[in-house]
């Protein structure tokens, strides 16, 4: 196996065989399947011509059986017979003498024709067998026989029938025998010796030695039942050739005969007959001669491919031997002997590859000499590189912390001078600021810096005009980033007396929805201290940093809103609630025992209850002796009421029980502020509909004074108790509507 996966040329050898023989193969099959074709298309044709021939000799056979029987009827010795027979007395010598008249005439016509097995002579009424020369059938009646019924009136062919009650099937001639005025004296019936079609319908001339043909009726019964050869058929005999013949079609195909033998058959229906002829042959001699042609091709593609094989060695051989010679050499440049070259042994497209390959050699000799140098470039260039990625991961991770620690702190005041010493420790840098612009957008304000000089121009309160002053007001108007590499010589860079050693600086805008906020200012004690790269990283620290102040802003602005909410919500629900106790007498509920009663008198804390001032929970001992504990209700900050305890005597509070009906106490608080608002809202829904009532029923009304004395009695309706007058003021005089 090694040998046929590393040799080229047993692999050229290989594949041309693996060709050849799919060329062979196909050709094989081909010329067999068209053989088989043209074979299977000839037999067709054979056997139709075959069936056709005996359809011909049944018919002629038929034909000249009736010829034969209808001139026996008409022989005048016949007639007079039969005449006598008729008319003179029953058994007597006359109708004897008739009678041996009669079987001499129907005896000699059976011997001298082999295909008439018996004939009778039936009475012209009754259909009485008088005459056979079966002599035991005489005496029988066939009067409902058909072929008697049809022979009485003209001669009549009863075609091959099986008989009901079984038996060998059957073929009778009927034809009527009449004397010379016309009259009928009966009707001779003749039976067809079945054994005679045998022989027609059998001999398969031109059909080899497989080939048949057989007649079925349409009880699905042979008729040729010498055909059958000892097979029963009780229930009949099936095939697809019989059982589409029966049906009266006609055709040909591939298929198994009734007796499970693969055949090619061709079937007809012969209708004048009754009868399904099919003739067939076997597939294996059908199909025999196109094995052998396909054995022959075979065979000869065997030989042909052996001396291809040969062939093809050879010329593999000799186109292998320039891909060796440059296969040895490509070795050796591979075990680093870059001198040796590859010979040209021939000008083809192998030839042009022995070149091409020398050259190559020739290019590597040059390359290795320079490899050393071109890899310590390399080297360097890679170690360059190397520190630069690791600096820009660790600058990247930095901005991530920052980002995560700054994330953390929303209140502004503690978020920049957080930003701005993180910043200047965690890259060492001299002063760094941070300048928001004011609510005119004139000046950039410095709200927070990390150096000394920093802080006291906080203290200051150091602020650059936009647009106008430094770098940092160049960058809040233009929105762009700034650097000076040397501030010495740049045009734009503020001499502050804050910051004297300051040698370079980069500005970077705070942007927030493409508004410019403010401005990140970094200062360095070093020229050139910002570098590209540096410059990319504090740019994604700046975004970060804008991230951070827009959080904390829009939490200021949450928190702001938040409590305006919740106090609007808190007056609403007291205002909601002193409406409500006003219009209730009850001072609250006790419960003593199992039963629930309204307060009479107001419970009286002691002097120094601090519920309604704190909100805290107190326990007291009363006038009586007995320990209370009196928990406030709150809404919405403010005491309402109190949940008032008392417990046996025997019992002290304990902590565990103050928690649990504190807990109780905030939840009831929360339930008397739901009760309160649902009971505001059925007030205010209700206001809402009976204005809407009062509304419809006044824009019903169509005049001035039905419009007026609706809206007062609406109104007195709704406000019972009260007067309601409607004044009308003009320049004269002032109308009063009740």
């Amino acid at each position: 196996m090694r040998y046929w996966t590393s040799s080229l040329t047993a692999r050229l050898i290989t594949n041309f065989l693996a060709i050849s023989a799919l060329g062979l193969i196909s050709t094989t099959l081909v010329a067999f399947f068209i053989i088989r074709t043209e074979l299977t298309q000839s037999v067709y044709d054979r056997l139709e011509a075959v069936s056709t021939l005996k359809e011909v000799e049944l018919n002629r056979w038929v034909n000249d059986l009736r010829d034969e029987v209808v001139s026996l009827g008409q022989t005048t010795q016949l007639r007079s017979n039969l005449q006598n027979f008729n008319t003179v007395e029953n058994n007597s010598f006359a109708q004897d003498t008739a009678k041996s008249g009669v079987l001499e005439l129907i005896n000699l016509e059976v011997e001298s024709h082999p295909s008439l097995q018996e004939i009778s002579i039936l009475s012209d009424t009754g259909g009485v067998i008088l005459i056979s020369t079966t002599s035991t059938l005489e005496g029988e009646s066939r009067l409902n026989e058909k072929y008697y019924a049809q022979g009485r009136l003209a001669t009549w062919i009863q075609n091959p029938y099986s008989p009901a009650a079984g038996g060998v099937p059957a073929m009778i001639i009927s034809t009527p025998v009449r004397d010379t005025n016309g009259d009928l004296l009966g009707v001779i019936a003749a039976q067809i010796n079945l054994e005679r079609l045998d022989t027609l319908i059998l001999e398969s001339a031109g059909l080899g030695a497989t080939g048949k043909t057989y007649l079925v009726d349409p009880s699905n019964i042979i008729l040729s039942t010498s055909r059958l050869e000892g097979v029963p058929q009780p229930q009949g005999v099936h095939s697809e050739a019989i059982d589409t013949a029966l049906k009266g079609l006609d055709g040909f195909g591939l298929y198994e005969n009734f007796e499970g033998t693969p055949v090619l058959g061709v079937y007809h229906w012969i209708d004048n007959r009754d009868v399904a002829i099919v003739a067939e042959l076997n597939q294996q001699e059908a199909f025999a001669p196109a094995q052998r042609v396909a054995v022959t091709l075979l065979l000869l593609g065997l030989f042909v491919g052996l001396i291809l094989t040969l062939g093809t060695f050879i010329i593999a051989r000799q186109m292998t031997r320039p891909v060796l010679a440059i296969s040895q050499a490509a070795a050796e440049v591979s075990r680093g002997n870059l001198n040796v070259s590859a010979p040209v042994i021939t000008r083809d497209e192998l030839g042009v590859l022995a070149t091409t390959f020398n050259q190559m050699t020739d290019q590597l000799r040059q390359l290795v000499g320079n490899l050393e140098d071109r890899v310590a470039e390399r080297t360097a260039e890679l170690k360059s590189t190397t520190v630069q990625s690791e600096r820009r991961a660790n600058n990247l991770q930095t901005v991530s912390e920052l980002a995560r620690i700054i994330s953390t702190e929303q209140e502004m005041d503690n978020l920049l001078p957080l930003i701005t010493r993180l910043v200047s420790d965690r890259f060492g840098y001299y002063h760094v600021g941070i300048f928001m612009l004011d609510d005119a957008r004139r000046f950039a304000v410095l709200r927070s810096a990390n150096s000394e000089g920093g802080q006291r121009m906080l203290e200051e309160g150091h602020r650059l005009e936009v647009g106008m002053v430094g770098i940092v007001g160049e960058v809040s108007a233009a929105g762009k980033p700034r650097i000076a590499h040397d501030v010495g010589k740049d045009a734009f860079f503020f001499n502050n007396p804050f910051l004297p050693e300051t040698r370079s600086e980069v500005a970077l805008p705070l942007r927030v929805t493409g508004q410019i906020i403010g401005v990140l200012d970094v200062q360095s004690k070093d020229a050139n201290a910002f570098p590209d790269e540096q410059v990319e990283v504090l740019t994604t620290l700046a975004d970060q940093i804008t991230i951070a102040i827009q959080n904390a802003r829009s939490m200021v602005e949450t928190r702001k809103l938040l409590f305006e909410a919740q106090t609007a919500a808190g007056g609403a629900v007291r205002e909601y609630w002193q409406v409500l106790q006003s219009q209730k007498q009850t001072l609250g509920y006790e419960l003593s025992g199992s039963v629930l009663k309204p307060l009479v008198n107001p419970i009286e804390l002691p002097a120094n209850d601090h519920i309604g001032q704190d909100g805290r929970s107190v326990i007291y001992t009363t006038e009586d002796g007995k320990t209370r504990l009196s928990i406030p209700l709150q809404l919405r900050g403010q005491v309402v009421g109190a949940l008032n305890l008392r417990i046996p005597d025997a019992k002290k509070w304990k902590p565990d029980d103050i928690d649990i009906v504190n807990a109780i106490a905030e939840r009831l608080s929360l339930a008397l502020e739901t009760a309160t608002l649902m009971q505001a809202t059925q007030r205010r829904a209700a206001k809402e509909q009976a204005i809407s009532e009062i509304t419809s029923r006044i824009g019903a009304s169509v005049n001035m004074r039905n419009v007026l004395q609706t809206a007062v009695e609406e109104l007195g309706r709704a406000l019972p108790g009260s007067e309601v007058e409607i004044d009308f003021k003009s320049n004269n005089q002032s109308e009063v509507s009740p």
